[in-house]
């Protein structure tokens, strides 16, 4: 879902202004621009219908239910991806958008399209309305199983089914990117000019890290969490965090309706960092399996590995300073490199992003702070944004996938230390992977099955078979960790360094 959100975001924004040359007329643009806003919805209801249906009437049991869900999934976010493409390129939403805001008041002194983030919040239509209605047309199929197994009573209301996905998913990875657009949006409503300047870098940054330290506190509103109450589970944590040197502002349990089994610590200063626990791992985990899952994020925190993650972000704009420098080398390396890399594509694919906005005109195309693309760049634009895509998706994932490695060996040296008589090696690496067999049952996930920032459970357990063990293999590993991460964060630091000149 974030890869998929942060693709279609780039199609909406980026190539969003694109030029579109039609003989439709307006109306039938707007037909059109409804019924492929309506599809994926109406695609998601009609199979999750039919496996409604087939619940039921008995004929499957709860695994070929989990198996057709990932189908209607799979179609629906397919059917999204494909509408979204088809809206962008073939009715061009973007200037329909902007036609239909501005008919009504073409006499008037002012217009709903010239007020700041009025049209950029419109935009985000075709990004939201689909996957909720995605979330509506699976609320049948819970509600056909709830009723199956005799607990109606258990199942919220369909709008409070959605509104929890809707706060605990989609508005933790869209309102943050909100906040960016509209704070561009709004330096050039009044008309702050930062283009060509390095304080739009500086200013990119500052709103980027404002989010960072800020996203915690969105967490807690967004997933409605609440102090976990005072009692012998409270106090073991709060001593194993202490023992582990971890500050905190609060543990919190996150609420799911026991869909969820999970952990999360979330925060770079102690005073908005929290620990979250879901309702799910409370309620089914002892409190010694709560202490290992609870270990593997401290460890997280411990190595710094949110700071890495967000600085690796940074790693591919490193080639933004390349071509800079190959400017001022001169004409010829310019043309060469300049051409390659700055051409319009880099300068469109950073403003894509909407995060550090730095004005340039490079293959006549103008970027400013917001990243607002003239008609020529939004073609090299969305090629790059696929390419950030792309590296998120592939080397980010590699990489994050590392960390959480680390901080698996961190959680099982801390199941040592607690161990008695501080034992050591297997038992306390058996004891963390029957923690991760048990997490991922609960969550329906399949032992080989890897996820984006995870390696599948299999994996993971012949890692710490292999090199948790071994304590010279765990020293080559830490090793290896620390050589990759100075080199994120050099490349990181270069990357910065381009969005500043």
């Amino acid at each position: 879902m974030p890869l998929l959100l942060a693709l279609v975001l780039v199609l909406v924004f980026a190539a969003g202004e694109a030029p579109v040359v039609l003989t439709m007329s307006v109306p039938a643009r707007l037909g059109a621009a409804l019924l492929l806003i309506a599809l994926p919805g109406g695609v998601a209801w009609t199979l999750a219908a039919s496996v409604a249906r087939g619940v039921r009437r008995g004929r499957y049991d709860d695994r070929s239910v989990v198996r057709r869900l990932r189908w209607v999934s799979a179609c629906h976010l397919a059917t999204y991806t494909a509408c979204t493409v088809a809206l962008v390129f073939a009715v061009g939403w973007a200037q329909l958008l902007r036609t239909l805001l501005q008919a009504p008041f073409a006499a008037a002194p002012w217009q709903w399209g010239d007020w700041p983030v009025v049209d950029q919040w419109l935009m985000l239509v075709p990004v939201v309305v689909p996957i909720i209605c995605g979330w509506l047309a699976c609320y049948e199929v819970s509600r056909a199983l709830a009723l199956r197994e005799g607990r109606p009573a258990t199942l919220p209301s369909r709008w409070s089914y959605v509104g929890q996905r809707v706060r605990g998913q989609l508005a933790v990875l869209l309102l943050p990117v909100i906040a960016i657009i509209s704070l561009a949006d709004l330096a050039e409503w009044y008309d702050v000019s930062l283009a060509g300047d390095a304080v739009s870098g500086i200013v990119g940054i500052v709103v980027v890290a404002a989010v960072a330290t800020f996203y915690p506190w969105l967490l807690r509103i967004c997933w409605g969490a609440r102090p976990l109450p005072s009692g012998p589970l409270r106090q073991r944590l709060e001593s194993a965090l202490a023992g582990w040197g971890l500050t905190v502002s609060e543990i919190l349990i996150w609420p799911t309706d026991g869909r969820l089994a999970n952990a999360a610590v979330a925060g770079l200063f102690p005073r908005l960092r929290y620990v979250f626990l879901t309702d799910a791992l409370v309620d089914h985990f002892t409190t010694a399996e709560l202490e290992a899952v609870l270990a593997h994020e401290v460890g997280h925190l411990r190595y710094r590995h949110l700071s890495l993650r967000l600085i690796a972000m940074f790693v591919p704009l490193a080639a933004w300073t390349v071509s800079w420098a190959a400017e001022l080398l001169g004409p010829a390396p310019a043309e060469s490199m300049s051409g390659a890399l700055s051409g319009g594509a880099l300068t469109g694919g950073v403003a894509t992003f909407g995060l550090l906005g730095r004005g340039a005109t490079a293959a006549g195309a103008t970027v400013g702070w917001g990243g607002q693309l003239t008609a020529t760049s939004w073609l090299p634009a969305v090629a790059v944004g696929l390419v950030m895509v792309g590296y998120m998706a592939t080397v980010w994932a590699a990489f994050s996938r590392m960390l959480e490695r680390q901080a698996d060996l961190f959680a099982c040296a801390c199941l040592a230390r607690s161990g008695a008589a501080g034992a050591a090696g297997t038992i306390d690496t058996e004891r963390f992977v029957a923690v991760l067999s048990k997490l991922a049952i609960s969550n329906g996930v399949a032992p080989t099955e890897r996820q984006w920032q995870h390696g599948s459970v299999l994996r993971r357990a012949d890692f710490l078979r292999r090199v948790g063990e071994d304590a010279a293999r765990t020293r080559r590993f830490h090793r290896r960790v620390a050589v990759i991460s100075a080199g994120v964060v050099l490349l990181g630091a270069v990357g910065a360094l381009g969005c500043l000149v």
